[in-house]
């Protein structure tokens, strides 16, 4: 049997890693279908990518175009309309004099300033038509001998009207009469008349020069080889900017075998064409097929070894999470999966040992609780039987020291039995702080006998306290401890003290403090270490302390009662000065009881029913 469920594990592992290696092949099959259907419309995908991503590329091109020949024509416009030149220009006449001078001066400046700001200009010149002065930012102002020149730029103010001309380095006819325009035959040069709005005005003429390498940059950066070209034409097929020097003048002559992306302005009209052999384009389809040859080649093999590792990843870890919960079922409660790996296994891995200790937490500590609890009460109920006949013994005793004039024996036999049926309480659990302290003063003052009132007591109950219900006989050990240890030892001027306050956070501190002899150093730290481990270990480690070592029992006893009763709200503290005395500190979180009120006014009832 056991060599056939073997057979029949091995198979089923064998399944999934089956499984597993189909799932992973399957997962590459559309990507194999798609690379050989995308090898076989290489040329088209290749073809349509190229113009889609130029035509987007182009079009913002052609938009910064635009704009930089707009903002451009503003810049005319402004310096075309501007009074002060107008003013400036009208005012002079054939003669240059001292003060034409002056004003060519201050125009050329205010020229520069403008050209200064616009990085795209590389002059900017003003034609006074009158004296034939070329006023610009580059030359400074000088006189346009050529008569054939002069009328060619009253030409073209007569023609330009109120528009911006532009002359391209491809129109050489128009280069080839102006000085102006052969000086920047390899830009453009925009021209506007002066006085845009006057019909009556006189042919002055703004020409504006563009840096053609700052043009060129905004289109020859779309080039995606060196054998491409991109030129911008206008409406009618003219040239105005290209990526090379020698081009045909029409662009229909750049019409041939090659790619051709063109995308057109809105504005004005213009389009900006980029052309690229077609061989050059489909250079890379080849490799491309080799490239993706070898990718399916290579994703089949690591589909396969991805497959096995896998496997191996998810089976170790499952194996091994599988097993501790076999161990955990089997009440293994020590068991650790600790894993340093950072996946959901090792998440789950973390969880589980996690789980595993917070169980093991509520069984050590919540079920042994609650069986200490049942121990507990079960000792109380027992114990409830000997404080009645103990009590009734004390009675006898007390009437009949009275009988024989034992005022001393009666008086402590008075207190004790008063300090009994305090305790005895009708099985109350709790009192109220100040209920507590009364009950204390019945030992206390069987003390102060004993010790022929060498000490004297010290008791201060804020009022916001009194009503706050404590555990019985919480601080009698402590009391007792001040008295024995504390001021047994002194003959006279003894003190102990009680301090019953509310501190922050709804917190009640009871101090009960002597002047002692204090403990030693050593002795001190031993007892803190004591209540460091009663607040830290779990209920039985403390039973088990308490039926084993006598020693410090009282205070074992309070601070494990007070863990139980507050949980970590509670908190016992112990501060002590040699030669100076010793402080002890009760904290717990307040609550109020009503119960307890009324039960204090019972017992005072009964306490003034024993008082002879």
């Amino acid at each position: 049997m056991k060599v056939i469920r073997s057979l029949m594990s091995m198979r089923r592992r064998r399944h999934i890693q089956f499984r597993l290696t189909i799932t992973f092949l399957l997962i590459l099959l559309p990507l194999v279908i798609v690379s050989w259907f995308a090898i076989s419309k290489s040329k088209d995908i290749v073809y349509h990518l190229a113009v889609d991503r130029s035509e987007i590329a182009m079009a913002q091109a052609l938009h910064n175009l635009d704009m930089t020949l707009q903002s451009m024509g503003e810049i005319t416009s402004l310096i075309a309309t501007d009074e002060q030149l107008l003013n400036i220009l009208n005012k002079h006449s054939k003669a240059v004099t001292p003060a034409a001078v002056v004003d060519f001066a201050a125009i050329i400046k205010e020229l520069s300033i403008v050209q200064s700001l616009n990085p795209m200009v590389d002059d900017i010149a003003l034609y006074h038509s009158p004296s034939h002065m070329m006023l610009s930012t580059r030359y400074g102002g000088e006189g346009v001998a050529s008569r054939e020149e002069q009328e060619w730029l009253e030409r073209l103010s007569r023609v330009s009207g109120a528009d911006m001309m532009l002359i391209s380095p491809y129109n050489q006819e128009e280069i080839s009469r102006s000085l102006y325009a052969k000086r920047y035959k390899e830009g453009i040069v925009l021209l506007r008349t002066m006085d845009l709005y006057n019909v009556d005005r006189k042919p002055n003429v703004l020409l504006i020069s563009l840096n053609m390498q700052k043009l060129q940059a905004e289109i020859t950066s779309l080039l995606p080889s060196q054998h491409a070209l991109i030129y911008l034409a206008d409406e009618e097929g003219n040239i105005l900017l290209a990526s090379e020097k020698q081009l045909p003048h029409n662009v229909a002559e750049l019409e041939q075998q090659n790619v051709q992306v063109t995308v057109h302005s809105e504005n004005r009209g213009w389009q900006l064409t980029m052309t690229q052999p077609k061989a050059e384009l489909f250079t890379e389809t080849n490799v491309l097929k080799q490239y993706i040859n070898a990718i399916i080649v290579v994703s089949v093999l690591l589909a396969l070894g991805i497959s096995w590792v896998v496997y191996r990843s998810i089976a170790a870890p499952m194996k091994r999470l599988v097993g501790g919960m076999k161990q955990l079922q089997r009440g293994d409660l020590d068991i650790k999966l600790s894993d340093p790996r950072q996946d959901e296994f090792g998440y789950l891995m973390r969880t589980f040992d996690q789980m595993a200790a917070t169980q093991k937490d509520l069984i050590e500590n919540i079920y042994e609780k609650e069986l200490q609890l049942v121990s507990t009460e079960l000792h109380v109920l027992q114990a409830q039987i000997q404080p009645h006949f103990l009590y009734n013994t004390l009675d006898s005793i007390y009437w009949t020291a009275l009988n024989y004039d034992a005022d001393e024996i009666s008086e402590m036999v008075l207190h004790l039995s008063k300090f009994f049926r305090l305790s005895l309480q009708k099985g109350e659990a709790e009192y109220t702080i100040e209920e507590s302290v009364v009950h204390l003063e019945s030992y206390i003052r069987i003390q102060q006998i004993r010790f022929m009132d060498s000490f004297v007591t010290e008791v201060h109950i804020a009022d916001a306290v009194r009503n706050i219900p404590i555990l019985k006989l919480l601080l009698q050990p402590i009391v007792e401890n001040a008295i024995l240890h504390g001021l047994e030892s002194k003959q006279q001027n003894g003190v102990l003290c009680i301090d019953c306050s509310m501190g922050c956070s709804s917190m009640v501190n009871i101090v009960i403090s002597d002047n002692g002899p204090g403990i030693p150093e050593e002795r001190l730290l031993a007892i803190r270490a004591k209540l460091e481990s009663i607040r830290t270990g779990r209920l039985q480690e403390w039973s088990l302390r308490s039926e084993e070592q006598k020693d410090m029992y009282g205070i074992q006893n309070v601070a494990s009662r007070m863990k139980l009763a507050y949980g970590e709200a509670g908190k016992l503290e112990i501060d002590s000065t040699l030669g100076q005395g010793t402080r002890v500190t009760l904290r717990f979180p307040a609550k109020t009881s009503r119960a307890g009120a009324s039960r204090y006014e019972d017992s005072q009832q009964e306490r003034e029913e024993m008082t002879p």
